[in-house]
């Protein structure tokens, strides 16, 4: 009964902190819609530091909660309560997809590339952190 409590503890866990982060990305956008306004105005003002970023960020990390959630649920070998298994630790969106079970289209792939970018490192660090990146 303990590793049930468990393993049901850990997908609400991971599907809550994905509700948080679609709430805090979704408050956003209100503000990037006022920067797409004003990056294409052509008057003169003062720039503001876009938040485009920090959306992507955070819808990237909800779409891997939200991936976590399902591999946890459909696997009961991930609900280990004292410790994250190895293989959640990635940040590969398209590979944590993919082993929820979830199939996507060439476009749908497309999509998913651009905030898993924001989640591995450029939403992360205001540089690349390797040249090559």
């Amino acid at each position: 009964m303990e590793a049930v409590l468990a393993g049901v503890f850990a997908l609400l866990a991971w599907r809550t902190y994905a509700d948080s982060l679609l709430r805090a990305a979704a408050a956003r956008e209100q503000l990037m819609e006022a920067d797409l306004r004003a990056a294409l105005d052509p008057s003169p003002t003062e720039a503001k530091p876009s938040v485009t970023e920090v959306h992507m960020l955070l819808a990237g990390h909800a779409i891997e909660s939200l991936a976590k959630a399902r591999i946890v649920a459909g696997h009961p070998s991930r609900r280990n309560a004292d410790h994250l298994a190895a293989d959640l630790k990635s940040h590969n969106l398209l590979d944590l997809l993919a082993r929820a079970g979830i199939t996507l289209t060439e476009d749908e792939s497309y999509l998913i590339e651009r905030p898993e970018v924001f989640v591995t490192r450029g939403g992360r660090y205001p540089i690349p952190v390797k040249l090559e990146d």
